[in-house]
């Protein structure tokens, strides 16, 4: 059944604040089982999903899942690119019944997409199945994909024509077939401005913004509303203009396709350039660039949500501007929005961080769910976690401290390390934070450790030709995260402010810490049989804030030293940062003197 007939459904924010579909309460057994069919009919070639096991009471944590509630078996999204999974479109992928985001980009997953989609994905607002193998053609049901903001299809083996219904999303905000063997004419969007880089390498395409269609122009299947006389005409002519069209285009499919031979790299180098922030500054519409990342949700809704920004439902303050708590309206679940007042002062901040979170997506860095704009005015928006910071659960909270014992924050250090080791090191976006401390480390209910605040971040090409200087740069931004990481043990072990053990103007004064080991544990720790364990983190985080930066570990050397210690305390790896053993192998990357 065409999803049209359906009553209608607000969009993608709305879902997100009520919690609810038109069906009411999701099956959460349903979605268990989605997620079996899905690991069962990929092959995982890597491992990569090894870490679904479906013995555990939550699948919220698996790799790549996102839940409309942490304490609920419900999918909110699904995110599998860059595994290098193999086989079909995952048809156990529509039991996910209230999945709004899949993302199955860069795999090699190959056949022909499914022709019933729009059964599957009854109420997706992004799909990405850009970077794979998929061939065949587009099946037309897409179209009743009604609440689609963003479609991307490129890199793959797709053929025929672009069905011209696809024209009918009035939500469609991101689109891209580029890359493809596709022809014939393209569609009329109603409310999108589809630029010639969205079809660019699909040689048989025509009409509007590309080259005209000329007397191909009857190729076009007419809508209902045309006459049946003028649809039928354009029918039969067509039959008769693809016979001689076949020999044509079958010795043209050919160069295309050899043209497609590194595709990947060129789209690489093409983003890298976007994660530019002073590019980006000067791009003449940042906004849709911004939207291919991330979801624009609705100011006026994320308003409401917040008690229309009370002063009362502030949790935080920061340079560009408060933090507020939005509740849904089940109350049963929560955001985070950072409200930027005058966001022309905060460009580059902003921009940095949607750029960053948009792309960066880790068990142990924060998830940004979406932005808005208005005015002068924008919003970010996160997903709220209720432990804060752990400034605050350290320094803040009186007598807190006496309850976080050594092995909570044994697991912080260890999912701290694990993220900045992934962050630094993955061969897709290689990034330095460069504004690490404990008031952008935020803690979830179970005390997992959430890394903020990539307002500085820099990223790095990791394709770049210009291997020794690159390197060499990234190294040194990559040194300063590694001292700030040991400042953060420090406060760990020492209960202390940073202040108080960190001087950043004199390195050499930080690292005295390590000397006045009686003054400087905390007494909470002391007489508890952990001692040996908090020698071990000592020694970590004095070789961290050594006052030469040649002298620091990576983090990928630091979090294999800690993830023997967490594998005590049961915390198993995260396969996305296990695979960062790849990295030896690269001896810029774990180059210490």
């Amino acid at each position: 059944m065409s999803l049209i007939a359906r009553p209608p459904v607000r969009v993608f924010l709305q879902m997100l604040l009520l919690g609810t579909f038109v069906s009411g309460q999701a099956d959460h057994i349903s979605d268990i089982n989605c997620l079996k069919s899905i690991s069962e009919s990929l092959e995982d070639p890597y491992d990569n999903l090894k870490s679904w096991s479906f013995s555990s009471s939550s699948i919220c944590n698996f790799l790549g899942v996102v839940c409309w509630n942490e304490f609920q078996n419900d999918v909110f999204s699904l995110d599998l690119s860059y595994l290098g999974l193999n086989g079909k479109f995952p048809r156990g992928v529509g039991n996910c019944t209230r999945l709004t985001a899949l993302d199955l980009s860069n795999n090699n997953l190959s056949g022909h997409l499914p022709s019933d989609i729009e059964e599957i994905l009854q109420f997706v607002t992004f799909l990405d199945l850009s970077s794979n193998n998929f061939s065949g053609e587009i099946p037309p049901g897409i179209a009743d994909c009604v609440y689609l903001n963003g479609l991307r299809l490129e890199n793959n083996q797709l053929t025929g024509q672009i069905p011209w219904q696809l024209g009918r999303l009035t939500r469609i905000k991101i689109f891209s077939v580029a890359h493809n063997l596709l022809s014939g004419p393209v569609p009329d969007f109603v409310n999108l401005n589809v630029t010639s880089d969205c079809y660019k390498n699909n040689t048989g395409l025509c009409g509007e913004p590309l080259k005209p269609c000329k007397e191909l122009q009857v190729w076009k299947i007419f809508p209902e509303t045309e006459s049946p006389f003028r649809y039928a005409f354009g029918v039969g002519f067509e039959f008769s203009v693809l016979s001689v069209l076949v020999f044509l285009f079958s010795y043209s499919a050919g160069l295309v396709y050899f043209g497609r031979k590194g595709s990947k790299e060129r789209e690489y180098v093409a983003y890298s350039k976007l994660t530019n922030v002073k590019h980006l500054q000067q791009a003449s519409n940042k906004i849709p660039v911004l939207e291919s990342l991330v979801t624009r949700m609705n100011f006026e809704e994320l308003s409401v949500a917040a008690n229309n920004f009370s002063k009362n439902n502030i949790i935080g303050m920061g340079k560009m501007g408060a933090v507020y708590k939005a509740t849904v309206s089940n109350g049963n679940w929560f955001l985070a929005i950072k409200r930027i007042p005058n966001s022309q002062n905060f460009d580059h901040e902003f921009f940095s961080e949607v750029m960053a979170l948009g792309r960066l997506k880790h068990p142990n860095i924060v998830r940004l769910l979406g932005f808005s704009s208005k005015d002068k005015e924008k919003l970010l928006v996160y997903k709220y976690e209720p432990n804060g910071s752990l400034y605050e659960r350290l320094h803040s909270m009186k007598g807190e401290t006496q309850t976080m014992e050594w092995p909570v924050r044994v697991k912080i250090a260890v999912g701290l390390a694990r993220g900045l080791a992934w962050l630094h090191h993955n061969h897709y976006l290689p990034t330095a934070h460069l504004n690490v401390s404990s008031k952008c480390i935020l803690l979830n209910p179970k005390f997992e450790p959430k890394l903020s605040n990539f307002t500085g971040a820099i990223f790095f090409n990791a394709n770049n030709t210009k291997v020794a200087k690159s390197k060499t740069c990234e190294l040194g931004h990559m040194k300063k995260d590694v001292y700030s990481f040991g400042v953060v043990l420090l406060e760990l072990i020492t209960g202390k402010k940073p202040s108080e053990t960190n001087d950043s103007r004199n390195p050499e004064r930080t690292s005295d810490v390590c000397y006045d080991l009686d003054e400087v544990v905390d007494k909470s720790l002391i007489w508890k049989e952990f001692d040996g364990e908090i020698i071990q983190l000592l020694r970590i985080a004095c070789d961290c804030v050594q006052p030469l930066p040649d002298e620091r570990p990576t983090m990928v050397q630091v979090y294999k030293t800690l993830r023997a210690m967490g594998e005590k305390y049961g915390l198993s790896d995260d396969s996305q940062t296990s695979t960062l053993l790849i990295f030896e192998m690269d001896p810029w990357r774990l180059q210490v003197k």
